[in-house]
């Protein structure tokens, strides 16, 4: 099994959009060996993924290009990995060690086993950035993440992120101070949580439905907020009373200590369904059929007007201004990412044989895609004279 860690670590510059056939010719991906080596990497990595005969995947290889989920790296959080745990020959340690800390050793976007299609990073505007450049400005405050799965994918590339700026400490998920146990035990949410240098502290959760005893309760322990909830909500009635009831919460919360709190909504993510947004049905596709993510209407077209992703985009501007609550836009940047969903990969998370499914809201990790989240945010910020007062003042 040693040998399936002797792919070439990828050292390449960023490349313009559309070069992805270059880039594979160029570093021999055309057949796909290097990503098919790092989903093996991947299973050894993660032995109980086999003892229960799993065929679950963390890359997909069959796409183009290569889709990569969170699971490649997930498991880094937790443990120091190393090539003596594993019994692997002294010759093959600093190999294996640099293999298995992809976040940590994989700095540039052409270390990743895949290409990033529709950003390049030199043109980008806001500038990407990692997420430490927000951080670093949040000394000993508590910074909370929240909301749905696409939330979640968010923490991980926060953490991926932080971990690649050589911020993050190792084990990366620490434990739980006290207050945050008693959090975890009054609300029933799980917490990661990581602790930087300058005693910023990143907190995650996740939920697919608004919860407001939940989120009441852990505003009053933290500084910043970012939250979003919308996809598991069908009609747009529904977003609106959602909508109208967090940015409400997020308001009186930011309110009541204006100088030290800093309410702020992640924009709705776009799906790439037929039409836009999920309906029901859509994520089971009939047999036979392949998983298939389509590019969205243009904004003139009838069809863009039943896209509840833009509806709820258009309530999101309208209810936050009334409440005084941020909103991080997220909408353009993932609207042209029709082919960079998850896809059919649900079809092999923890299934033993390979079922039917269709993602078409989850998407593929690259770090360039969250580094220009990360941009974003970082302007938004910069853009709050209060905030910037934060900057100056360590002792509020």
């Amino acid at each position: 099994g040693a040998s399936l860690f002797l792919y070439p670590q990828q050292n390449v510059a960023d490349e313009p959009a559309g070069g992805w056939e270059r880039h594979r010719s160029r570093h021999g991906m055309n057949d796909t060996k290097g990503c098919e080596v790092a989903q093996q990497s991947f299973l050894l990595e993660n032995p109980q993924i086999l003892r229960q005969h799993y065929i679950t995947r963390a890359i997909l290889c069959d796409v183009q290009p290569a889709c990569i989920s969170e699971l490649i790296f997930q498991h880094e959080y937790d443990h120091r990995w190393t090539a003596s745990s594993h019994k692997l020959p002294r010759k093959l340690h600093k190999l294996f060690d640099a293999r298995i800390q992809r976040c940590r050793n994989w700095r540039v976007d052409g270390d990743w086993p895949t290409f990033e299609p529709h950003l390049v990073r030199e043109a980008t505007k806001p500038q990407p950035c990692g997420f430490w450049e927000t951080l670093e400005r949040f000394s000993n405050r508590t910074f909370w993440i929240h909301g749905d799965s696409i939330q979640l994918q968010l923490c991980d590339a926060a953490l991926c992120s932080l971990m690649r700026d050589g911020v993050a400490p190792a084990p990366v998920r620490q434990q739980q101070p006290l207050w945050m146990r008693q959090l975890s035990a009054r609300t029933g949410l799980n917490f990661i949580t990581t602790t930087l240098p300058n005693g910023a502290r990143l907190m995650c959760s996740g939920i697919g439905v608004y919860q407001q005893e939940q989120v009441d309760i852990i505003l009053e322990s933290v500084d910043v907020a970012l939250l979003n909830f919308g996809l598991h909500y069908n009609k747009a009635p529904a977003i609106r009373s959602m909508l109208e009831s967090v940015m409400a919460s997020l308001g009186r919360w930011q309110r009541a200590r204006p100088q030290h709190r800093l309410a702020l909504w992640r924009e709705a993510s776009a799906q790439h369904f037929p039409g836009g947004s999920y309906a029901l049905g859509n994520d089971k596709p009939p047999p036979g059929t392949p998983c298939q993510c389509f590019a969205l209407p243009q904004e003139g077209d009838s069809v863009v007007s039943g896209n509840l992703n833009q509806v709820a985009r258009k309530l999101e501007g309208r209810i936050s201004r009334t409440y005084g609550v941020r909103v991080v836009p997220f909408f353009s940047l993932s609207a042209p990412r029709y082919d960079m969903h998850r896809r059919h990969i649900c079809s092999y998370f923890r299934q033993k044989t390979v079922g039917i499914c269709c993602d078409c809201t989850h998407f593929c990790y690259t770090p360039l895609f969250w580094d220009a989240f990360f941009g974003i945010l970082k302007a938004k910020l910069v853009g709050l004279g209060r905030f910037d007062s934060w900057v100056a003042d360590r002792t509020w």
